[in-house]
């Protein structure tokens, strides 16, 4: 029993040994993967977008920025944790956490969303999703509202009484 130990580590050794030296010239034979592009953004001819607005757009509509969690929250989230500890080391497990949170300073967001905002808003632009790829187009309140009137004009709308709530 003892030798079959013996000649089973002596085969996983081997194995080991051996795959080591055969998966790095296995690794050159896989194409690497291509990343998929980001998403487009179509802006019209008649003005320009500045390339830090098109680059947080091209993140696409499924892009999220983590939501910031308050010092109350952080807080209950301490309690709820030393609730899982021992009893006897709940006060030194509470006392380590509220030290980190009264050190804890969330970093700031490298994404100018706010930015986007505020041009989207000056410009009177919107933003549609474009494609099923997750692009988005750029258009003008006007080209939306125009967009709008006639899609919702075609036959297959029927007559839809117009209450003013598409721009005009």
């Amino acid at each position: 029993m003892r030798q079959l130990r013996q000649f089973q580590r002596l085969a996983d050794q081997s194995t080991d040994f051996l795959w080591a030296l055969q998966l790095p010239v296995l690794r050159t034979g896989v194409a690497k993967k291509v990343t998929d592009p980001k998403p487009a953004v179509h802006v019209p001819e008649q003005f320009t977008v500045p390339p830090d607005i098109l680059r947080t757009l091209s993140l696409g509509p499924k892009f999220a920025v983590e939501p910031k969690t308050s010092p109350p929250e952080l807080l209950a989230m301490v309690r709820q944790v030393s609730r899982h500890v021992p009893e006897q080391e709940q006060p030194h497990s509470i006392s380590e956490g509220v030290d980190t949170v009264s050190r804890y300073r969330p970093a700031g967001s490298k994404i100018p969303l706010r930015r986007v905002e505020a041009f989207l808003k000056e410009h009177s632009l919107t933003v549609l999703p474009a494609d099923k790829e997750g692009g988005f187009a750029i258009l003008t309140l006007g080209l939306f509202g125009s967009k709008a009137h006639t899609a919702v004009a075609q036959p297959q709308f029927g007559q839809i009484e117009n209450k003013g709530m598409l721009c005009s």
